[in-house]
């Protein structure tokens, strides 16, 4: 229940920004088959992690969507102010290889530097860095395991080996 809590802290605390407040943040899952979810999590909603899950309830009185974490490609946070971008193959940001021993490439559509930061799946920071378009991720120091990687705005996930 703790490990839940903070993660879920931790993915409200990544959309703060002092000139700006909403009641609402929009996530965009992109499945490994290509399909795209949108939901909006209201402020008695919740995205938490259940071992290889990622559980979804979008308000107090909405169910749960369960995503196996396996079957998930991408996923995009947003604000609910500035809207989100459609995700596609072409435009998602892609980590390769993964999984990963030493270091891994971020490749994106878009120009870098990319601030990319790496979090274990309960949630802790272990890296905040900037990485250039086509440059190297050095997870060396990491142990092996599942972590959420954040590129810009999309997250998406690395298995190190």
């Amino acid at each position: 229940m703790k490990k839940n809590f903070l993660l879920a802290a931790i993915l409200t605390l990544q959309f703060f920004s002092p000139d700006s407040v909403w009641s609402q943040s929009t996530v965009t899952v992109t499945r490994t088959s290509g399909a795209v979810y949108t939901y909006t999590v209201q402020t008695d909603g919740n995205i938490t992690f259940n071992g290889d899950y990622v559980i979804i309830k979008e308000s107090a009185t909405s169910d749960e969507t369960s995503i196996q974490m396996s079957g998930i490609r991408s996923m995009k946070f947003s604000d609910g102010l500035s809207g989100i971008n459609d995700i596609s193959a072409t435009s998602a940001p892609i980590l390769y290889p993964n999984p990963a021993k030493e270091y891994c490439i971020v490749r994106t559509n878009e120009s870098g530097p990319h601030r990319v930061s790496v979090y274990t799946m309960t949630g802790a920071l272990l890296i905040d860095t900037t990485v250039e378009e086509g440059g190297r991720l050095d997870i060396s120091g990491l142990p092996s395991a599942i972590y959420m990687v954040k590129i810009n705005n999309t997250t998406t996930k690395l298995c190190k080996w």
